[in-house]
């Protein structure tokens, strides 16, 4: 056992006067195996207090934490935790294998956040962890903003706002993106034009202006194109390929409904979905107009509005052959949260959406989230 003993010393950073006391394999009577291990320290040992001073212990309470397990199915922690007299009161000092509060070990909790991380769900992570889902809810709140709390941008940055469609009754998405670097900056609730003003406040607190942002990817309204250009007057501003996706599906479904198989919408998806295939913004303007020129002659409502619509928002659209954004990180950007917002389910809180978001797709670091 002291080769073990030694392996969680080492993982859980224990150092003097802190050590390992026992560790003991339990059978439960479900057939998995928990492994207790009591912590303990010398009798005469001195604490830090809050102002630096060494002092005598004044007191114990027993504490318990889950701790990854070196074997078996769980794995649990027992100390008794010094109090320290400072003052007129009594406090109790901090250990270095947990952070204050929490009822799992740092180690346990950087696992955690490398398995969700790495696509794994809540639910996933609480059966096989045995975590409380509100819990793993907890270490998100808690490390998310805080490792992402350093500064964002550090030398030189192409700068994106891309809105993403989350369906009619989810809303949108807005993300701030680092070009150059492959991550995401910020999540923010809500469309590109509505969360504006949110936007430049968080990069002036980065030492930024609003000229940083280099493209913006909204919605197809003509409103929304024109409070994005007022708010970025130097950014390239254009309608994202997954809205116009979205516009075009909705209105032909409508259509087809309304439709009865006279063949007036036959012809339709393939015109539009060759649009994609266009080389430039002057291809694609051509491929554009036929479209719409063919919708318009249906005489079905949902199509002639959707004409309408990309009459109003031509420039934004076409523009999107001549935003350097690559397909290639749009299409991950828009794989990746469709991905998270499936595996949720759904997400009834926008800010559980905005933390998972950031912890996939902001490039954090979890160098902090050790033993002290």
């Amino acid at each position: 056992m002291k080769y073990i003993a030694d392996l969680l010393a080492s993982g859980l950073g224990l150092s003097p006067p802190w050590s390992v006391t026992g560790i003991e394999p339990r059978a439960k009577r479900n057939g998995k195996l928990e492994v207790v291990v009591r912590l303990g320290h010398s009798q005469d040992a001195l604490f830090k207090g809050s102002d630096g001073r060494r002092r005598k212990v004044h007191g114990t309470v027993k504490r318990t934490w889950a701790h990854l397990p070196p074997f078996g199915d769980r794995c649990v922690l027992y100390a008794r935790v010094p109090r320290l007299r400072e003052g007129s009161g009594v406090h109790m000092v901090s250990v270095p294998w947990a952070r204050r509060g929490s009822g799992l070990t740092l180690a346990l909790e950087r696992h955690c956040l490398e398995l969700l991380r790495e696509g794994a769900t809540i639910e996933r992570v609480s059966r096989q962890m045995g975590i409380y889902p509100q819990r793993l809810w907890g270490l998100l709140h808690h490390w998310v903003p805080k490792l992402h709390g350093t500064r964002l941008l550090q030398g030189p940055a192409t700068l994106a706002i891309v809105g993403i469609p989350l369906g009619d009754r989810d809303g949108h998405l807005t993300l701030i993106v680092d070009l150059q670097r492959g991550r995401v900056l910020q999540t923010l609730g809500g469309g590109p034009s509505g969360t504006a003003n949110r936007a430049i406040s968080l990069l002036e607190g980065e030492g930024r202006d609003r000229d940083a942002i280099a493209y913006v990817l909204t919605g197809p309204s003509a409103r929304d194109i024109e409070s994005c250009r007022q708010h970025f007057p130097r950014a390239k501003v254009a309608v994202n390929r997954h809205h116009v996706v979205e516009l075009v599906q909705g209105a032909l479904e409508d259509a087809q409904r309304m439709a009865h198989g006279d063949g007036r919408v036959d012809e339709l998806p393939e015109l539009f979905g060759g649009l994609w295939e266009m080389a430039d913004a002057q291809a694609a303007a051509g491929c554009l107009a036929y479209c719409c020129d063919r919708a318009r002659e249906s005489g079905l409502a949902p199509l002639v509005a959707l004409a309408d619509t990309v009459r109003e928002c031509w420039e934004a659209i076409t523009g999107l052959w001549d935003v350097g954004i690559p397909h290639n990180t749009l299409e991950h950007l828009h794989r990746e949260v469709a991905s998270i917002v499936r595996s949720g389910r759904g997400y009834r809180d926008l800010h559980h959406l905005c933390l998972m978001v950031l912890l996939r797709l902001g490039g954090l670091a979890l160098d902090e989230v050790a033993p002290r």
